[in-house]
């Protein structure tokens, strides 16, 4: 059995063999997939979050976009869609305009809202997932 070739691997740009404090903020770029490859994104976030919890990143292989790193912020943006709009899409990078996307709100536990009876059953299963994984 033959394996698929990524004919479009993702572009590193070497973050993940520096230390996140050698970097200077503005061009730190969370977004870079080797730093998730090599398990080496914690120290990234926990300097975003002690020096720059909102951060915008002006270059990234997706384009420009913003990190929200601290529980509370993130809070405060989910709970207020109209300012904080991620109207295409909540992933980098926005999907292709020809993929159809129902209109609609991620919320804080992944699920994207509709009616409360529609959701209802997901949102317990989801609840009782993370206390266990909690724990």
């Amino acid at each position: 059995m033959s394996e698929a070739i990524d004919e479009n691997p993702t572009r590193s740009v070497g973050q993940a063999q520096a230390d996140p404090y050698s970097i200077p903020l503005e061009k730190i770029d969370v977004s870079d997939s080797e730093l998730f490859a090599t398990d080496t994104l914690w120290g990234y976030f926990e300097r975003l979050r002690k020096e720059d919890p909102v951060h915008y990143c002006a270059k990234s292989e997706f384009g420009p976009y913003w990190s929200v790193t601290r529980f509370n912020d993130i809070v405060t943006v989910e709970k207020d869609p109209k300012t904080f709009s991620s109207a295409k899409s909540i992933v980098l990078p926005d999907p292709d305009p020809e993929f159809p996307l129902e209109t609609g709100f991620i919320s804080m536990d992944g699920v994207l809202t509709t009616s409360p009876s529609a959701t209802w059953p997901n949102r317990c299963c989801l609840r009782a997932i993370s206390r266990c994984s909690s724990r």
